[in-house]
């Protein structure tokens, strides 16, 4: 569900290849989160034209006293090729990967035990995994919620044709949401980037999302992270 309530497989596209693994990647999550508790890592390698680093969901998922489930998805971006990103997730025990392709069709279920011994791992190569830690992420995500929410309240009078829009809208200008038109759920996106938007995104300060080249205006469209060279001109993204 998006912090709106909306099902988020109306909006995953299904119709190209990508599309398709990823379906498949988030339908065995799901699946794997109504009867486990624990931990599922999902690796999206670069893809051509789609995603121009590496990314990670890593989803918790517990079940509190009242036997409800209470799921957290948090994001990692790492401006990793698919060899560095394949290196990274052969670190966990008894994992082996030598194609990207089987690593982004293929979520992991680690044990507790062997998710915290990679997790450690992972905490060298980024410092994203503190916000996870210190436990920074659960009120940043906490307080976002809250605040669409209130916003929802406060047009709830306009009627349904208007009040998705003015929600989007007053979103974007809080800071809540990024300006990318793929996170407005009218659009159809890859089953891990429908994930990904609805995930803590702990990658502060690191990267950010791009609408063109600042050196020669293509059209970038993404997130991308300090390092990141444009296709076309080379030219490279320093950090904010």
């Amino acid at each position: 569900m998006t912090p709106l309530g909306e099902s988020v497989e109306n909006h995953i596209d299904r119709s190209t290849y990508l599309g398709r693994v990823e379906f498949e990647s988030f339908d065995s999550i799901q699946k794997w989160a109504q009867t486990n508790e624990g931990y599922a890592i999902w690796f999206s390698p670069p893809y051509p034209n789609i995603y121009p680093v590496s990314k990670i969901i890593i989803q918790e998922s517990s079940e509190l006293e009242d036997n409800t489930k209470y799921i957290v998805n948090r994001a990692v971006v790492l401006d990793y090729d698919s060899e560095k990103i394949l290196k990274l997730a052969n670190l966990l025990q008894g994992v082996n990967f030598d194609n990207p392709e089987t690593l982004r069709a293929t979520p992991i279920f680690p044990t507790y035990e062997e998710f915290a011994e990679w997790f450690s791992e992972l905490s060298k190569y980024t410092s994203q995994t503190k916000y996870i830690s210190s436990g920074e992420d659960i009120i940043i995500k906490s307080e976002t919620y809250a605040r669409l929410s209130d916003i929802h309240h406060s047009v709830s009078i306009l009627g349904e044709d208007r009040m998705y829009t003015e929600i989007y809208q007053r979103a974007q200008i809080q800071g809540l949401i990024g300006t990318n038109p793929g996170s407005c759920p009218t659009a159809l996106k890859t089953a891990f980037n429908t994930v990904f938007d609805d995930s803590l995104q702990l990658n502060i300060g690191e990267s950010k999302y791009v609408k063109n080249c600042g050196n020669c205006g293509t059209s970038i469209e993404t997130t991308i992270s300090k390092g990141y060279r444009c296709k076309v001109c080379g030219g490279e993204y320093k950090g904010c």
